[in-house]
């Protein structure tokens, strides 16, 4: 019994110390430990850096974060690993090796608030009343609906998203994701990749030979299994591949969204087009050769809608990864462009489709629709172009008249309604 009193004793000594200690500081002991970390913050210094649940790689995923992304550190760190807190509130752990430090300030400033007096809305605001006043002039008719989604990529962040779930009618843009499948099923050690293979990759990205397609699209299976490996990718929201390309082009069965390819384009720029299933390495080497293929200039006489034929074709520096769309009913351009700003090279993806749902309703074989719709896309590029170039502090004519004008309407309409 004396001895449980004297242990009983010194507890409640130890107890009414450490309390002394902690009111005399004015500060809590652990309290003290996190402050030393509670102002650092730290930058991505990698392309893509993985965010996981736990400290290691064998945890499930949370994001991919990209070269540039700003993070809250706190004070627990593991082997190597810290755990952090991005600007849209997620909390997870990321390897320290591939980061740098970072000051308070650029945390708590997005580099969409620094974009020089343009911001997100007004660009999406301004392709708004660009097509609604191309539709007053006769130019775009009521019937064509435009799906598009811009991101940029350094930062993450959705510059436009206009009717972004539509399914459409995918035409040639089918040959991307069925790029995708391909890569994923050679990876897998499915099928062999051969010469004869690489041949028809050329031709159904480069060339967009149907018949180079649907080769590829019976090596992988045929339509049916292709969508199964597509799906199992969690891209796609609104894919449907039901048909094998027919001699004439006209397909207008298979079905895609904006908001699939835009989610396509970010994994392929994020080196994980094969999924986390594969190793870094294979995500990588596959990412590389889908870009590759995308990076082909296309054949002579043929032009794209988002660089071919706008004011900044002549850009060198600007560089594209990118896949064109036509059917009599539909006329689209997808891709990422990466331009050369004081603040580095910065990717944005694109996504522009105009679709008319009664294709019928179009005369003739539609060249005449299409020619006019690719107008709408190489000005929506230029304005785009014009939108990066000025939020990361470079100067351009290009698209910048265009884009101000639809702009200071914007602002002319919202005063004359607050007045």
């Amino acid at each position: 019994m004396q001895f449980l009193s004297s242990f009983y004793k010194t507890i409640l000594y130890c107890t009414i110390t450490l309390a002394f200690l902690l009111i005399v500081s004015g500060k809590p002991l652990i309290a003290e430990e996190r402050s030393k970390n509670d102002n650092q913050y730290l930058a991505v210094n990698t392309h893509a850096l993985n965010m996981r649940v736990g400290p290691g790689t064998k945890y499930s995923r949370v994001k991919v974060l990209r070269r540039g992304t700003y993070l809250g550190l706190t004070h627990t760190t593991r082997r190597g690993w810290v755990l952090v807190q991005d600007s849209d509130g997620t909390t997870g752990w990321v390897f320290k090796k591939y980061t740098r430090k970072a000051g308070k300030n650029k945390f708590q400033i997005t580099w969409d608030q620094a974009s020089q007096g343009i911001d997100a809305s007004e660009l999406e605001s301004a392709i708004e009343r660009f097509i609604d006043d191309s539709k007053r002039r006769g130019i775009m008719y009521n019937q064509d609906k435009l799906s598009l989604i811009i991101k940029d990529l350094y930062t993450g962040k959705l510059v436009a998203s206009i009717n972004p779930k539509a399914e459409v009618k995918a035409a040639s843009l089918i040959k991307v994701p069925i790029l995708q499948a391909y890569m994923i099923q050679r990876y897998r050690k499915k099928i062999r990749h051969t010469k004869r293979n690489q041949r028809d990759l050329i031709r159904m990205i480069r060339y967009s030979n149907n018949r180079s397609t649907n080769r590829i699209l019976k090596l992988l299976g045929g339509p049916w299994r292709v969508r199964k490996i597509l799906q199992s990718t969690g891209l796609y929201q609104h894919l449907k591949l039901v048909e094998y390309i027919p001699r004439s082009g006209r397909t207008y069965l298979n079905k895609i969204s904006a908001e699939d390819l835009d989610r396509l384009f970010i994994r392929l720029w994020d080196r994980q087009i094969l999924g986390h299933r594969f190793s870094r390495a294979l995500n990588e080497k596959a990412s590389r050769q889908m870009l590759y293929l995308l990076g082909l200039s296309s054949r002579r006489g043929v032009k794209d809608r988002l660089k071919d034929g706008t004011c900044f074709a002549n850009d060198r520096s600007a560089k594209i990864w990118n896949k064109t769309g036509f059917v009599r009913g539909l006329n689209g351009d997808v891709g990422i462009i990466e331009i050369k700003t004081p603040k580095g090279r910065r990717p944005y993806t694109i996504i522009s489709i105009i679709d008319r749902p009664n294709y019928r309703s179009i005369r003739g074989n539609g060249n005449w629709w299409a020619k006019r719709q690719s107008r709408l896309h190489r000005k929506i590029s230029e304005m785009s172009y014009a939108y990066f170039k000025r939020k990361y502090g470079a100067r351009t004519k290009c698209g910048r008249k265009r884009l101000m004008n639809y702009i200071s309407d914007k602002k002319l309409v919202s005063s004359a309604k607050s007045s």
